[in-house]
């Protein structure tokens, strides 16, 4: 192993990185099973056909031919630099699906006040003083560009914002349903949030199919309740926000034909299409869910897919053939900025 460690080195990590284009996908435990004895493979012979071989040339013999790789390898370089080489990947549509899925941004560039204590949270000013807690994981985080457009358009007339999202080691919206207590600190500073005068209403937002077994159990739901209504009872609003369209079918990483051997290209626009029925039928369970909690509980129930779904039709692309989601479950953030007014009503002192 000593003799075929440093071509092994070399080998590995590029057949890992290719062997997981290739695939689309992460890669099991036999493909890397795979993927390493073909390093091991590889390894040998190129110290057996490259290294032994050049050992044994005299130095003068050895730097003309490493020479020679450098300057083919130094044209090949310039060569791609400068557009003589065209990519798989350099169509404009292609380009397009591609930026997608970097169409986001959590916190907002306007946050300020941001804490990495005990609680990651970020805080957005208006010129009221007073705020609406937004509360949850990604799915909430997406909403950050509307609601930073919200409060730079309407600052006189709109509340602040509160960002509580992704917290490292912990579920906000598990904790909420499952009552597992594994992070109480970070319950506690959650609540110490809500109860300041300031914050006049708490919007809770997340990817509600990832809670379908705890939203199926009695007393999940009846610990949701019980979490919200003390902050009705005390004079704030609360709103409860329902799942956006999700499915494979809007992930820019599925817009695309050919294969990652060959040639790719972008499927036509009109060959991607949302299944709204299947969608519809998967939440139909969890939506009656939340509509039972919010009833209970005195929240105002917000549903994005009345604004997003006009006439059950669902869009995946802008007139411009941009596409309107990043993956199979957020919209970009060009995408909340202009569709997801209905959060703006969370924002009202």
């Amino acid at each position: 192993m000593g003799l075929i460690s440093y071509p092994l080195y070399l080998w590995h990590w590029p057949l890992l990185v290719f062997a997981k284009f290739i695939s689309g996908d992460l890669l099991t435990p036999i493909d890397r099973a795979f993927v390493v004895a073909a390093a091991l493979v590889l390894a040998a012979l190129t110290y057996r056909l490259i290294e032994r071989p050049l050992a044994r040339l005299s130095l003068k013999s050895a730097a003309r031919i490493l020479g020679a790789i450098m300057i083919i390898l130094g044209m090949v370089g310039i060569s791609v630099f400068a557009g003589l080489v065209p990519s798989r990947l350099q169509a404009e549509n292609v380009t397009k699906i591609l930026n997608a899925s970097y169409d986001w941004k959590y916190p907002p560039v306007a946050s300020t006040g941001y804490n990495f204590g005990v609680l990651r949270y970020f805080v957005e000013d208006s010129n009221l003083k007073t705020y609406t807690l937004f509360l949850g994981d990604s799915n909430m985080e997406q909403y950050a560009p509307r609601i930073d457009r919200a409060i730079s358009d309407n600052p006189q007339t709109t509340n602040g914002a509160i960002f509580v999202g992704n917290q490292n080691t912990c579920s906000l919206l598990g904790e909420l349903l499952d009552g597992a207590n594994s992070c109480p600190d970070k319950m506690r500073k959650v609540a110490d949030l809500i109860g300041q005068p300031s914050t006049r209403a708490v919007t809770i937002a997340g990817a509600w199919g990832r809670f379908r077994n705890a939203l199926d159990r009695p007393e999940a739901r009846q610990r949701f309740i019980e979490y919200l209504r003390p902050i009705v009872a005390a004079n704030k609003k609360v709103f409860i926000v329902l799942n956006i369209p999700t499915g494979p079918e809007l992930s820019p990483s599925n817009m695309f034909a050919g294969t990652r051997l060959g040639k790719i290209v972008p499927k036509p626009v009109s060959a991607v299409h949302f299944d709204f029925e299947r969608f519809e039928a998967d939440y139909a369970g969890i939506n009656r869910q939340l509509s039972e909690i919010a009833l209970a509980s005195g929240a105002t129930l917000l549903d994005p897919v009345s604004r997003l779904c006009p006439q059950r039709q669902c869009p995946v692309f802008d007139k411009a053939g941009n596409p309107l989601y990043r993956d199979a479950g957020h919209v970009t953030q060009t995408y909340a900025i202009d569709a997801a007014t209905f959060i703006d009503e969370t924002l009202k002192p």
